[in-house]
């Protein structure tokens, strides 16, 4: 188990680490993690004799921003509220420890089930299982959006819903909102995924309409295996169905769902559903007419949430998350300058006033796009953000200054401990391996001057293996910071234009030592 105090492993009581009781409030054993991002930890653990308990963890630091300890309280509040097969019961929270280490904590049902996330790396999903799969999170949507005031989950995708027996469960409340305007937190509150989030949220709007936007991306996630941000155009359209085998009415349903207004998705959950039981069963859909639609008392339900088991066969142990392709990066969309080589800087003008109601937004997008933890400093009337460098040896900063009556952000990387990582690890493991432990061989074999030439082109081969690998972890790197832009920009408003980014990962000094080493290879084969 995992001593709650100073997470240390042990198995003793008390700590052997820092001796103090490992269980969580003197009752509860961490036995694993579940699930890690940048403000907290998800633990599987136990209860005495009782059954498997998931407990959030959100420790409260120093800078924690304000508004995510309110939706963390928030979550556990609406949780309370909810009874739903389809939903993680609500057992307990509670705030614990003292200084560095006190957080708050969310008790719920432990769910004994695969999230799609994972599915979807062993499985390809057709279209009646992908209906099977809109059908199972619409009920659990027409329950939530039936509250009063309605329970807006903003947060829909593959990793949030995990199939348990032969049902679906929506989990990860962190994003919930229980009315139409939560004025507590503010009316500039985003919350949600990228790529999974409405147009509506990126002003901190969300109305039940906004999940349904959500399950349709997530139905594009399913059918295409593409992560829906990698399909959108300029105008954030999502553009996937070159991507999938499915039928007209099924297609058009999906389109629906992922109308850019609001007002276009269908009236409710309950009429998503029922469009959903109508493409099943192979009549025609229709447009509905505005208002709600009840579902059929007797819907034909050939691949429903009864069949959902059947489409899934048994998976091998889950294979490491699938990486990020190039396509992906160039389908984001461009929206500023951008320069990359030691250092990937981008600017984004005349963007409107950062103010205190916005900041937190600002600095709570900017850590949960980048997975990254800040330091916020204010200097006069400029706020600049910047990465902890203990985190995987990254080193970004954000400044958001007064500009033009407005807001300039600045964002720039310093990728020199990229440089060196890459030419002091891999240059430097290839080059005194083979140096070292096989130079001698290309002498012997195939005499002095063919030794050489061997050499140079193992060199030569070295330094464009760092070259390529630096562009795409470059390449990469920029895509997520021109998320981050993007956010700002909505976030901020104002009239920032999009001009083209320019994208290179090779300074100048790269290429010329790259081609001087090609040139001195051909010259040794030429000798």
């Amino acid at each position: 188990m995992f001593c709650a105090t100073c997470g240390a492993e042990t198995e003793a009581s008390p700590c052997v680490r820092c001796g103090a009781d490992p269980l969580l409030d003197g009752r509860f054993r961490l036995e694993g993690i579940l699930g890690q991002g940048a403000h907290g930890t998800t633990w599987r653990a136990t209860d005495g004799e009782g059954p498997a308990v998931a407990i959030k963890e959100l420790p409260l630091r120093l800078g924690a921003p304000a508004k995510l300890v309110q939706l963390f309280e928030r979550e556990a509040d609406v949780l309370q509220q909810l009874t739903h097969p389809g939903i993680p019961d609500y057992l307990d929270h509670f705030v614990r420890g003292h200084g560095r280490q006190r957080a708050m904590y969310l008790v719920m049902r432990f769910v004994e089930g695969q999230s799609l996330e994972v599915r979807l790396r062993g499985h390809r999903f057709d279209e009646r299982e992908v209906l099977g799969v809109m059908d199972g999170v619409l009920e659990v949507l027409e329950y939530l959006h039936d509250r009063s005031p309605p329970v807006i989950h903003r947060d829909i995708k593959p990793a949030n819903v995990l199939l348990e027996g032969d049902r679906l469960v929506l989990i990860d409340f962190g994003s919930v909102r229980d009315a139409l305007r939560d004025e507590d937190l503010g009316g500039s509150t985003v919350a949600g995924t990228f790529g999974y989030m409405a147009p509506e949220q990126f002003a901190g709007d969300a109305t039940p309409a906004t999940d349904l936007y959500g399950l349709g991306a997530l139905a594009v996630a399913l059918l295409t295996r593409t992560q829906p941000q990698a399909l959108q155009d300029r105008q954030q359209h999502i553009r996937w169905r070159h991507l999938a085998n499915v039928s007209e009415a099924a297609a058009d349903l999906i389109d629906r769902l992922l109308s850019m207004e609001p007002a276009d998705r269908p009236a409710s959950a309950g009429a998503a559903r029922a469009e959903v039981w109508r493409v099943l069963s192979g009549e025609a859909a229709p447009r509905p007419a505005p208002g709600p639609v009840d579902p059929p008392s007797d819907p034909i339900d050939p691949s429903g949430r009864a069949a959902i088991p059947a489409m899934f066969p048994a998976m091998p142990a889950a294979a490491p998350a699938a990486t990020p392709t190039a396509a992906a990066d160039e389908a984001l969309p461009a929206l500023f300058q951008a320069k990359t080589g030691k250092r990937i800087s981008l600017t984004l003008e005349a963007v409107g006033a950062v103010t205190d109601d916005n900041l937190g937004s600002l600095i709570t997008s900017i850590e949960h796009i980048t997975g990254l933890q800040g330091t916020v400093d204010h200097l006069g009337s400029t706020v600049r953000w910047h990465s902890r460098m203990v985190q995987g040896g990254r080193s970004l900063k954000i400044t958001l200054e007064p500009h033009a009556g407005g807001t300039r952000v600045l964002i720039s990387e310093d990728l020199t401990s990229l440089n060196g990582a890459l030419y002091g690890g891999l240059g430097g493991g290839l080059g005194g391996g083979i140096g070292g432990g096989l130079g001698w061989a290309p002498f012997v074999f195939i005499g002095p001057a063919a030794g050489a030439a061997f050499l140079a082109a193992v060199a030569v081969g070295t330094v464009a293996l760092i070259l390529g690998l630096k562009r795409r972890i470059a390449g990469k790197r920029t895509a997520e910071l021109q998320q981050v832009a993007a956010t700002l920009q909505q976030l901020l408003g104002g009239s920032a234009a999009p001009p083209q980014p320019a994208l290179t990962a090779e300074s100048t000094d790269e290429r010329l030592e790259a081609r001087r080493l090609r040139a001195q290879a051909a010259k040794q084969r030429e000798h």
